[in-house]
């Protein structure tokens, strides 16, 4: 299901449409209104006895792809597609509103997501990927340097942000950010603010409501990321009921009991602390202000009219907005791939705002 205008995107969604294994279903819904129909139609196209779709943008020899994840990792140079099996795009696992008992009820093997990035090496490697050149690291010691991207559609990723990285053995040595797709058009979780600004009458709560639903999406995101897609599932199926209008009153408990939850995660905790320490903290200060912000918001959701709302920046407290991609740059050199994967989660930038520099490859 491809949701919303993608632009740019179109030729990285055709690619990892053809790549994805059949039998498959494909549905474009650019109207709100249309998606019960795509998917329906969808689901009745796959029913169909015997329905095995012609798939033209199918690299010839190239092995079939498997699992949920349909991350795009490319080597520069050669643009071939390396995918990886996992369960984890749009899972819902565990107990999406009760309390999950103690911080370690509801992990599923917490653990960073490296195991989703591809490497390659002189002969010829599964999904056409080359053999890495050897150059010498800090020690002088001769490894395998890779060029590799990630995005601009990977699992659990900002859409449309392109991470160009060197590697070396696991660590990143030099990355450069930039952006594809209609970027810049205006953010969703912003759009009470902006009508605000510019003297429409909304109520604080109406700016409260995506405050915390834009919080909660962040949180799942890197919830996933982290290896526990049971809190990452809550913190989502709240998201969608506090953005269909579910009262404080019951929003209240159920957010609660998921900052309990997430916040007194031992685990979590000690996983993020120290990674991506930039000078908003470091990825468990980032989701724990989250978490805060989170309830300072459902806390608000019955507020007045607030006409001259001034619209709050979305990026992260002491990083200017334009400079979200350098600090994305600054913070994953130095880091594993998972470790970064993790970092550009905590710092989550909506690359639709456009006060977050949009910078085309």
């Amino acid at each position: 299901m491809v949701c919303g205008t993608v632009g740019d995107l179109d030729e990285a969604v055709t690619e990892v449409w053809g790549e994805m294994p059949d039998p498959k279903a494909r549905g474009d819904v650019a109207d709100p209104t249309a998606a019960r129909g795509t998917l329906d139609g969808a689901r009745a196209q796959l029913a169909e006895p015997g329905h095995v779709p012609a798939s033209p943008h199918q690299r010839a020899g190239a092995p079939e792809a498997s699992g949920a994840d349909r991350g795009m990792v490319h080597q520069d140079g050669n643009h071939d597609t390396a995918h990886h099996g996992g369960d984890h795009m749009g899972h819902y696992g565990g107990d999406h509103t009760g309390d999950q008992g103690d911080d370690h009820t509801g992990h599923h093997g917490m653990s960073d997501h490296g195991d989703d990035m591809a490497g390659g090496g002189g002969m010829e490697m599964p999904a056409g990927l080359a053999m890495a050149e050897r150059t010498e690291d800090r020690d002088g010691l001769k490894l395998d340097r890779l060029h590799l991207t990630l995005g601009p559609l990977l699992s659990e990723w900002p859409t449309g942000l392109v991470l160009r990285v060197d590697v070396q053995g696991d660590v990143i040595q030099q990355a450069r950010a930039e952006t594809v797709g209609g970027t810049g058009g205006g953010s969703f979780w912003d759009e009470p603010s902006e009508w605000a600004w510019r003297g429409e009458p909304v109520t604080s709560g109406e700016v409260a409501r995506r405050t915390a639903g834009h919080r909660l999406d962040s949180l799942g995101r890197l919830l996933e990321v982290a290896g526990w897609p049971a809190a990452a599932g809550s913190a989502r199926w709240l998201r969608d009921d506090l953005l269909g209008g579910l009262p404080a009153a019951l929003a209240a408990p159920r957010l609660g009991r998921l900052v309990r939850h997430v916040g007194r995660s031992r685990v979590l905790s000690q996983m993020t602390a120290g990674l991506g320490q930039g000078s908003d903290g470091d990825v468990r200060a980032r989701y724990r202000r989250w978490l805060d912000d989170a309830v300072r918001a459902v806390a608000s959701l019955d507020g007045p009219d607030s006409s001259g709302a001034v619209p709050a920046t979305l990026a992260p407290p002491g990083v200017p907005p334009g400079a979200v991609l350098e600090t994305i740059e600054q913070l994953v050199v130095g880091t594993e791939l998972g470790v970064a994967r993790l970092v550009v989660a905590s710092i989550d930038p909506d690359l639709d705002d456009p006060r977050v520099a949009a910078r085309h490859g």
